[in-house]
């Protein structure tokens, strides 16, 4: 939709600069958002990289303890296979 001006006069140079003005304006409101904007996403980016790294912590602690367990489960079965052993020594 054409906006069209019901004033048909010449545009002079004072209309050109008040226009041109008003478009700087309009464009200071955008950079204005814009900045905001980013400010926002930075922080959201900042909680995401926080979030990645409490996970990464979690998963590298999580796989520790697994390999521990692991290996004590190993432990003490051998454990048990010595018990079982040595009681057959003594039984005979």
């Amino acid at each position: 939709m054409k906006k069209t001006s019901k004033n048909k006069q010449p545009v002079t140079i004072d209309i050109f600069e008040k226009s041109m003005a008003s478009i700087a304006k309009s464009f200071v409101r955008v950079d204005e958002r814009f900045e905001k904007h980013d400010q926002m996403f930075e922080s959201i980016l900042g909680e995401i990289k926080n979030l990645h790294e409490d996970n990464k912590y979690i998963r590298n602690t999580l796989n520790d303890l697994v390999r521990q367990g692991a290996k004590d489960d190993r432990k003490m079965d051998d454990m048990l296979v010595r018990i079982e052993r040595l009681e057959a020594k003594v039984l005979v």
